[in-house]
């Protein structure tokens, strides 16, 4: 998330081992919490649809979808793909944050622009998520997948989660009043850990018959 503002919290880390993993960029038009809010990568006065009196995001896509110019969120965006790679990763995909391109115009010029930079547009065509928690069974998992197959076929599964290692900046970073912050981040670090299990989670994978994947160009890697 380009407009992250724990976005360079143990970065050099992430990127002296992005070969190991698919890095991506989180495109970010709306800032939902309370306690800690963020603005565009661009001043403010760049993109004034994108932002409230403060400075910062609005909270949801609808208000983003009333107020919104295409044009600037396109702009916002290659301005947050422009910092990440500045910084030091490589992304090789593009999803977004809250996914907003249900807003007229949005998918297609995020297409473009995926196009244009060599990215894989994760929120479009050929790829849908898959509703699982972590805690899935193999018989789940595998159930889930052939539902999959049958109502979307020729679609990638996205399994999307939310994985974040308790610290004392993850614990500032989900305070919210109307959501303590023990429980957001507890919730996250089990995520953290489930995924971090690489023989559990390739165990899971082998009793599912699944093969994970990285986002790339071809659908058949």
């Amino acid at each position: 998330m380009g407009p992250g503002p724990f976005l360079r919290h143990r970065l050099s880390e992430l990127v002296g081992r992005q070969d190991a993993f698919c890095p991506g960029l989180h495109a970010t038009l709306n800032s939902e919490w309370a306690g800690i809010r963020w603005g565009p990568v661009l001043a403010p006065e760049d993109v004034p649809s994108l932002v409230r009196e403060d400075g910062t995001f609005h909270s949801d896509s609808q208000t983003l979808h009333e107020r919104g110019v295409v044009s600037e969120m396109l702009a916002e965006i290659s301005a947050q793909l422009d910092l990440v790679r500045r910084l030091g990763l490589r992304p090789r995909y593009l999803d977004t944050h809250m996914v907003f391109t249900w807003i007229p115009g949005v998918a297609e010029a995020l297409a473009g622009l995926c196009q244009r930079e060599g990215l894989v547009f994760a929120n479009g065509p050929g790829f849908e998520s898959l509703p699982l928690k972590l805690d899935v069974t193999a018989g789940e998992l595998a159930g889930a997948m052939a539902g999959m197959a049958a109502t979307h076929p020729g679609t990638r599964p996205v399994w999307v989660s939310h994985p974040a290692k308790r610290d004392d900046v993850s614990e500032k970073f989900f305070f919210d009043p109307g959501q303590p912050s023990a429980s957001v981040a507890e919730s996250r670090h089990r995520e953290y850990a489930k995924l971090s299990d690489a023989a559990a989670m390739s165990g899971l994978a082998r009793d599912a018959n699944v093969q994970p994947s990285e986002y790339a160009p071809d659908p058949n890697v």
